[in-house]
């Protein structure tokens, strides 16, 4: 049987995994994450991307693995704690 500690932490993991792929994405080619928004959710506009926006999505992948970084150091001081 699986520890309900394993189960929060595969979700923990899951999300972390997440938020570090999405950010490293946005940080080496934010031409294409615009490209992949603006065709599944139309929110920007029809045009090519201008210097401003991919630059926008650079700085909000780093904010992004900032964030991660932080979920991680948070995670690990959590579960050092519960046992």
């Amino acid at each position: 049987m699986i520890s309900r500690l394993l189960i929060i932490g595969i979700l923990y993991f899951t999300m972390f995994a997440g938020w570090i792929g999405i950010g490293i994405f946005m940080l080496l080619v934010p031409q294409r994450f615009i490209e992949v928004v603006r065709s599944n959710v139309a929110f920007l506009s029809d045009s090519t991307p201008r210097r401003s926006t991919k630059w926008m999505a650079r700085i909000i992948g780093a904010a992004l693995l900032a964030f991660a970084i932080r979920f991680a150091f948070k995670a690990v001081a959590l579960f050092a704690t519960k046992r």
